[in-house]
């Protein structure tokens, strides 16, 4: 008798995957806009007393807000649109993306493409609310972030 592997195994390796493949473009912009901040900001905070903690979290995180809505919109939509490492990695059809669903839709004859058309605006719709949501800060961060 064998048992079936848990069931958030392949979920939680397919996204160990997507950060690994990930890091290298959510680093990048954080290295842009923290070389263009202000060495005053910091000598300022310690001057007042700020440790290298509170300095951190309390300075300098809030200034990369703009950054870091803009890697949290593109590590969505990253994961929202993956299909290659889906069709190998995930068996398990409960817990595809949608772009898998689509490639679902598709026969070996026909190809249905209202019940396609109506997928994709489900898909659509949640990248779509999350970048309307945090515009301004998308374009602060890349601006931010691709001056050196």
């Amino acid at each position: 008798m064998t048992t079936a592997p848990p069931r958030g195994a392949p979920t939680a390796g397919l996204t160990l995957l997507d950060v690994g493949i990930q890091i290298p473009f959510t680093t990048l912009p954080y290295m842009g806009f923290v070389k263009g901040l202000p060495r005053e900001i910091d000598e300022a905070a310690v001057l007042d007393g700020a440790g290298p903690v509170r300095l951190f979290f309390r300075v300098i995180l809030p200034l990369l807000r703009p950054v870091t809505t803009t890697n949290v919109v593109l590590l969505f939509t990253f994961a929202r649109k993956e299909f290659q490492n889906v069709l190998f990695l995930m068996p398990d059809s409960s817990t595809w993306t949608m772009p898998m669903r689509v490639f679902d839709f598709q026969s070996l004859h026909a190809y249905n493409y209202a019940l396609v058309c109506a997928n994709l605006i489900i898909a659509v719709v949640p990248v779509l609310i999350l970048c309307l949501s945090a515009q301004r800060y998308i374009v602060k961060g890349v601006i931010a972030g691709s001056v050196k």
